[in-house]
This record gives structure tokens, sequence and C-alpha cells, in this order.
């Protein structure tokens, strides 16, 4: 591995667990910060080498464009109307930013082969991930403990929540490592896919088990087209099954469509 393919798996590998390099930002702070230094580095060192050209894509094209107008034109407005600078406009364009720094980095540096790997090292951060829910099922957690919205169990029990202090966003962590684990070979990763799919069960998040239904649903037809069907069926009966049994459950977006 070169140093530019051990720093994408630092990066991608590590994210889980950035909250732990620094216990004094908020759980989400730090792995946006854990991102944010990755991308900086890599997007900059990026001119240090050759790189492939980009190629054409026309939607994310237009996206920045539109992007890129829609904020000056409201921060011209803001500046107009109450002569200040919008200040709070500047941590969401600096995200959007970066997920156009992300992506002209990884289509540079990615090709079939490093991709492989870089899938290999984010199922290995995925199974270490799925490892602490389980200490985390056994009330064995010594961090991420009595966080706002997390105790719904025992006055001493733990509830699984990651490495991300919540378990709808558990959910959907699990619902994208999963695919990953169908594209590793042995036994063991056969394994880690069964106690993936318990921790995820454990959220209680509908959104992530419809993610993760597509998601596992589309790594079965890439590799073993004759299991898909199957997947489909059980996949869509389970799903049917708790839309019908809990519907105001499954339903409810938790106040967050009015937003939407």
């Amino acid at each position: 591995m070169g140093w530019r393919q051990v720093a994408w798996a630092l990066f991608l590998g590590g994210l889980p667990f950035a909250p732990f390099l620094d216990r004094r930002l908020d759980l989400w702070y730090g792995q946006a910060a854990w991102a944010q230094l990755w991308i900086l580095l890599l997007f900059g060192s990026s001119f240090f080498t050759g790189s492939k050209p980009r190629g054409v894509n026309l939607p994310l094209g237009c996206w920045v464009l539109w992007t890129a107008g829609y904020t000056l034109w409201v921060w011209k407005g803001v500046i107009i109307t109450h002569k200040v600078y919008p200040l709070p406009m500047l941590p969401g364009v600096l995200h959007a930013l970066l997920i156009i720094l992300f992506y002209v980095t990884a289509i540079q540096d990615w090709n079939r082969e490093r991709l492989q790997e870089l899938f290999r090292w984010v199922a290995r951060s995925g199974a270490a991930v799925i490892a602490y829910c389980g200490i985390q099922a056994l009330s064995l957690d010594q961090f991420f403990v009595r966080l706002d919205g997390a105790r719904k169990m025992a006055d001493y029990a733990d509830v699984v929540v990651g490495v991300s202090g919540n378990t709808a966003h558990l959910g959907t962590y699990l619902a994208l490592v999963l695919p990953t684990f169908w594209l590793q070979h042995g036994l063991r990763w056969k394994a880690w896919t069964v106690a993936g799919c318990i921790a995820l069960a454990a959220t209680g998040s509908k959104g992530a088990w419809v993610a993760a239904f597509v998601g596992m649903g589309w790594g079965l037809w890439y590799l073993h087209r004759h299991l898909c069907y199957l997947w489909l069926t059980v996949g869509t009966l389970f799903i049917t099954c708790v839309a019908l049994f809990r519907p105001q459950e499954f339903l409810d977006a938790s106040a967050r469509l009015g937003p939407w």
C-alpha cells in the first residue's frame, strides 16, 4: 500500500472512532473534524503527485453551480437587509465544499484494486464497531453511557448506540457498512454479517432497516445473483410485517418531515 492508500484507510476506517481522540468535542463534531482534516490533507497533497483526469460529471457540475449561486444570492441579501455578514451560513458552505474536494480527490486516487482494499478496511472498522455494540449490550461500556436521549432501559443498563451516541445514527452506519461484508471472503465475515444484523435490529431504526435491505440486496445481486431473489422475498416480508403491525412507529418521521 502506498502512503496515500494508507491515508485513505486511516480516514475511512478510523472515522467512527474519531470521538475518542478528543473527548472535549461532542461526538459528531469529533467525527466532522476528523473528516475535515483528512479531506484537506488528501486534497492538498494531491498536488504533489500526478493524477488522472477527472472526466465529465454533469449532475455534480449543475449542483455546484446551483449551490454556489444560491449561497451568493442569500449571502448578499442578508448583507443588504441586515448590514451584517451571515456567518452561520459558513459551516454549511464548508461542508458543501468538502464534499466537492472529497469527490475530486477520490476519483483521482481510487481504482478497482484500491477500492477493494478500502472496502476491506471499512469492513474491519465496522466489525470493531459491532464488537463494541456487544460490549454495550453487556452493560460494560465505560464511555458512551448516560447520553441524552439514549437512556431507555434499566437504570444501570447501557443502550446500544455504538460509537455514534445515537441509535438512529448507529443504524445508518451499520446499513452502510454491512454491504462491505459481502465483498470479503471467509466464514468469519458471514458471522460478522449476522452480528451486524442483530445490532441493526437492536437500534430500532426503520429507515436503516430499509437502507440495509436495499444495500445488501445490491451486494447479493452483484456477488450471488441466485440468492438475491430469496433475500428480496425475506426482506420484503419483514419490512411489510413491521409496517402492518406497527404502522405509526414505522411511518413516524420523528418531527423531521416538516423541516424537510
